[in-house]
C-alpha cells in the first residue's frame, strides 16, 4: 500500500490576515505593474509629492527609478546586480534623468556612499542592500524640507506591525538605533499593507 503524501506544513505567517493582505496585494500589483515596490498608501502620497525637477537619491535601482524619471525627476540611483542596472539603464526614462551607479555587493563603503557632493537632495528613498549605512547618509543629504523614506522598515526599527518579517518590539541594532535618534523630531508616517512596511520620514524645515 502506498504511503499518502505528505502535506507541505503552512508557513508560520499564513494566517487568515496574512493571505486576505496578499492577495489584495497580488491584485494591485497586476493592475499596476509599474508602480514601485512600495506600500500603496506610500505611493499614492509620492505620486502628488514629486514634482518635476525633484532631485532624488535611491539605493536600489527598479520599477521606483523608472517611475519617478516619469515624473520628471532627476534620480541618482546605485545598484549591486550589475546585470539588473542594466537592464534599468536599457528602459526609457521618460522626461527625467536616470544617472546610475553599478557598486559590487561587497563594497559597502562605496555603495553607501555612491553619488557623492549632492548638494542636498528633495527625496532619498532606500530600497537596496546596506540599508543601515544608507538610512544614515540619507540622513544629511536630505535638504530641510524634503522627504526620506524606507522600505521594508518592520525589519529594522521596533513598531506593532502585522507584517511576517516585522522586529515586535525588539530593540532595533546600534546603525538603526542611531537612525532613530538622527531623526527624533522629524514627523514619520509608518505605512503598512500587511505584507511590508514603508515610512516616510519629513525633514524639518529651516
Amino acid at each position: 500500500m502506498s504511503t499518502p503524501a505528505r502535506r507541505s506544513p503552512l508557513k508560520p505567517h499564513w494566517t487568515t490576515r496574512y493571505l486576505f493582505h496578499r492577495s489584495i496585494l497580488d491584485l494591485r500589483q497586476r493592475r499596476h505593474p509599474d508602480d514601485p515596490w512600495l506600500t500603496a498608501d506610500a505611493i499614492a502620497f509620492l505620486g502628488q509629492w514629486v514634482q518635476p525637477g525633484d532631485r532624488c537619491l535611491e539605493w536600489g535601482s527598479g520599477r521606483s527609478t523608472w517611475w519617478l524619471a516619469a515624473r520628471g525627476a532627476s534620480v541618482a540611483t546605485v545598484e549591486h546586480d550589475e546585470a539588473w542596472a542594466a537592464a534599468v539603464l536599457a528602459k526609457p526614462s521618460g522626461p527625467g534623468a536616470i544617472e546610475l551607479v553599478h557598486v559590487a555587493a561587497d563594497r559597502e563603503d562605496d555603495y553607501v556612499a555612491a553619488h557623492p557632493d549632492l548638494g542636498g537632495v528633495d527625496l532619498a528613498l532606500i530600497d537596496g542592500i546596506h540599508r543601515e549605512g544608507c538610512a544614515l547618509r540619507a540622513v544629511t543629504e536630505v535638504r530641510p524640507g524634503g522627504l526620506l523614506v524606507v522600505d521594508n522598515i518592520e525589519r529594522h526599527l521596533p513598531s506593532r506591525s502585522t507584517s511576517p518579517e516585522a522586529r515586535g518590539q525588539q530593540a532595533p541594532e546600534p546603525g538603526w538605533r542611531a537612525f532613530a535618534e538622527a531623526t527624533e523630531g522629524w514627523r514619520r508616517w509608518w505605512t503598512t499593507n500587511g505584507v511590508t512596511d514603508t515610512a516616510l520620514w519629513f525633514k524639518p524645515a529651516r
